[in-house]
């Protein structure tokens, strides 16, 4: 189990990753997400279920 210090230190490289037009709080460009196939469809089951 990480350390809260080591999972601050991951989340400081991740955000690293992000750019700059989406972390912006004025006018952000959108960033679209899209299920994986295999989420799609996990998805889909359950919601059958």
């Amino acid at each position: 189990m990480p350390t809260l210090e080591e999972i601050a230190k991951h989340e400081k490289e991740e955000l690293k990753t992000i750019w700059e037009e989406v972390k912006r709080l004025n006018n952000p460009q959108k960033y679209y997400v899209d299920l994986s196939k295999e989420l799609y469809e996990l998805k889909t089951n359950m919601l059958k279920k």
